[in-house]
């Protein structure tokens, strides 16, 4: 949906089976040396099933952001 170089990304996708498709963005943020990344995923009805895959995928998105942090700082391919 929308591209800020080096600060944002904005796209919609549907995480797996029936879930409904969501708005998620991905910002980058200048911390002193580092970088910090807060990623939001939107439009999840608020029941309990929901409040499980959401769950599932913060470590989903922590697992990626790990694999992404090898691959540019090492050049290790953790898949």
């Amino acid at each position: 949906m929308e591209v800020e170089p080096l600060k944002r990304l904005a796209f919609r996708w549907r995480a797996y089976g029936e879930q409904p498709e969501t708005n998620v963005e991905i910002q980058f943020k200048q911390l002193g040396g580092e970088v910090g990344v807060l990623i939001r995923e939107r439009e999840w009805a608020l029941t309990v099933p929901n409040v499980n895959f959401a769950l599932d995928h913060a470590c989903g998105w922590e697992n990626t952001l790990c694999r992404l942090k090898a691959w540019i700082e090492a050049g290790v391919k953790l898949r």
